[in-house]
């Protein structure tokens, strides 16, 4: 049996098998600029998928900028737009969203619903998650509750 029969007949009994290529979200295009001695990528969505904040991304969509595929989850329905940058070992996944002129950089990470946005920047070791909005110029260097005042989206 050869590797195409094996994946057929896996198939016939009802695995799904994905090329990891081809289950990618998004990709980075030759389009970059450099920031605090980056070197970041616009990035491409490869397929449609839906994020909860910023709607349906639709295949072909160029989104924001990120240093390499470390940066911004292929899974999930996460997502960066606009202006907004993530690099050095900063990481942006689950269904969150960078956008406007954010910068995500550092080991900063951005997970589950939450927002980065506006001329923000997070950075250092910061963690922004659960339904966390961080907007307009606010700096995030630590745990987000040490830093600045944050407020639940469910709340708000």
């Amino acid at each position: 049996m050869n590797l195409n029969e094996a994946i057929q007949e896996l198939e016939e009994h009802g695995y799904i098998i994905e090329d990891k290529e081809s289950s990618k979200k998004y990709t980075l295009t030759d389009e970059t600029t450099k920031i605090n001695g980056h070197i970041v990528h616009r990035i491409k969505a490869l397929k449609t998928f839906k994020n909860k904040t910023y709607g349906t991304i639709k295949a072909g969509e160029l989104g924001g900028w990120v240093e390499s595929e470390d940066n911004l989850s292929q899974e999930g329905n996460c997502w960066v737009t606009g202006q907004a940058k993530i690099f050095g070992h900063a990481v942006v996944f689950g269904n969150a969203l960078v956008y406007g002129n954010a910068l995500v950089y550092d080991y900063a990470r951005v997970y589950d619903n939450a927002e980065v946005s506006g001329y923000s920047k997070v950075r250092g070791d910061a963690e922004v998650n659960g339904n966390d909005l961080v907007y307009a110029n606010d700096n995030v260097t630590k745990s987000k509750r040490d830093i600045i005042p944050m407020f639940d989206a469910d709340e708000w």
